[in-house]
């Protein structure tokens, strides 16, 4: 086995209240801080962005950690974007019948309707 050369996750997010504003940091599972994501200002809108920057990248960070043996690599790489679209591209082929994908196995392996779904989680979420 590889040594980590990362925080290992799953991160959560903390909030914290500032002099000025809140800031949201992500946490390893032990309570330590691994980022901190600050608003520019005291607004409402900034706080919200920040809440969201912060949702982002734990998000992300505990996605490539989860499925990547190599998180770092993988992310910088943008893997996981790749599979998604390699994904689609397989899709595009069964759906116009150039992959073989007789529909038996569609239907006792359920591989077919869960790339589906993802592929509308991934592409349909946050548009």
């Amino acid at each position: 086995m590889t040594e980590t050369k990362h925080t290992p996750g799953p991160l959560y997010i903390s909030a914290t209240a500032h002099e000025v504003a809140e800031t949201f940091g992500l946490k390893d599972p032990w309570g330590g801080w691994v980022a901190k994501v600050h608003p520019l200002n005291g607004t409402e809108s900034d706080r919200l962005e920040a809440n969201r920057n912060a949702r982002l990248l734990t998000a992300a960070y505990n996605s490539y950690d989860k499925h990547c043996t190599s998180p770092v690599e993988a992310a910088e790489a943008d893997l996981l974007g790749e599979a998604l679209d390699a994904l689609m591209l397989l899709m595009g082929d069964i759906d116009q019948g150039a992959a073989p994908a007789d529909a038996e196995c569609r239907m006792r392996t359920g591989s077919y309707d869960k790339a589906r779904a993802i592929l509308s989680k991934a592409k349909g979420s946050g548009q």
